[in-house]
């Protein structure tokens, strides 16, 4: 599971997949709510970005 912050939104976890095969993959990217994240495995941990950029 992931958690969801932004502008705007609450913080609440979303399933995006059965925790053993998103290690195996590595990296995958997911829709949440509207929005592609991508959820990589990275030195035993799992964390999740917002692909979206806020910088203008």
């Amino acid at each position: 599971p992931m958690s969801t912050d932004g502008p705007g939104s609450s913080s609440f976890p979303v399933l995006v997949g059965a925790r053993d095969a998103l290690i195996q993959a590595g990296r995958v990217v997911r829709s949440v709510n509207g929005r592609d994240v991508l959820v990589l495995h990275h030195q035993g941990s799992l964390h999740a970005l917002d692909l979206h950029c806020y910088r203008e």
